[in-house]
């Protein structure tokens, strides 16, 4: 199980993770942690140079509250947009490297509906970009956590597009018609050896079966998770939206495109 501190940048773009996450680098500022440490220092120093340090140990602790305020609540939405961007850009240079190597993968393993699903997958979450640009402006909190959300998704995509290409790699030395005319030699043999050498091939057809049946499941998710692309986006179509603002059924459909993201992600894990 991961650590927090190895934590996915996909685990960040829900309001209370974003809000967290901003809270924690505000609370870590130059501003606001160096005059509060310095501030804890001049405590000992009342002790030494007498009771006018009091007022020193008032202003350090007053500016660094000044500055965790000025941020937390004057700054926040420009903070969160920054934090969020940072995000982004780690997805992006993950999706890139996926994108190239899986592209290479799925040719060589001849799985074209694979293929296929990673050029949909992009074309989905372009055209969903492409919405969001025309409905927010890329500076507001709404964009930053909308757009982040389907970018989880699309990263969750490219994951089982992965899984599928590993699933597949691992039984692509297993000739199936070479194990059925095989079994079928051993047909009426009852010896030992016969046995050992059936129950093996029976064992290898099993694998192909296993990863065949996992291969549909995980290409069945991608299509889910574009079908939920193009339905957010459309419902994001029909939404009138004004700056920092955003309609409570919009939350309500990104929330479900959220949730995909998690379960795909679960069954990654877990597959």
């Amino acid at each position: 199980m991961s650590s927090k501190s190895d934590q996915s940048p996909r685990d960040g773009f829900s309001r209370s993770e974003i809000k967290k996450a901003v809270t924690k680098k505000n609370l870590l500022h130059p501003m606001t942690l160096f005059p509060s440490a310095a501030g804890l220092g001049s405590i000992f120093g009342i002790f030494l140079l007498g009771p006018w340090m009091w007022a020193m140990t008032a202003g350090l602790f007053g500016l660094s509250l000044l500055s965790w305020g000025a941020n937390q609540f004057l700054r926040f939405e420009k903070l969160a947009a920054s934090h969020m961007a940072a995000l982004r850009e780690e997805l992006r240079k993950k999706r890139e490297k996926k994108i190239e190597l899986l592209r290479e993968q799925l040719a060589s393993l001849r799985c074209d509906s694979g293929a296929s699903q990673l050029g949909k997958l992009h074309d989905k979450y372009q055209t969903f970009k492409e919405v969001l640009d025309q409905k927010f402006n890329s500076s507001e909190f709404t964009y930053g956590r909308y757009l982040g959300m389907a970018e989880q998704v699309y990263l969750a995509g490219l994951d089982n597009l992965e899984k599928i290409a590993l699933s597949l790699k691992s039984v692509s030395t297993i000739d199936r018609d070479y194990i059925e005319r095989e079994l079928d030699q051993l047909d009426g043999e009852e010896d030992e050896a016969v046995k050992a050498r059936r129950d093996a091939l029976l064992e290898r057809l099993r694998l192909i079966d296993e990863s065949r049946t996992k291969v549909r499941n995980l290409l069945a998710q991608n299509e889910k998770a574009m079908t939920q692309l193009v339905s957010t986006a459309s419902r994001l179509t029909d939404i009138e939206t004004a700056p920092g603002r955003s309609s409570m059924v919009m939350d309500q459909a990104m929330e479900e495109l959220a949730r995909l993201s998690q379960n795909m992600q679960m069954y990654d894990r877990n597959s």
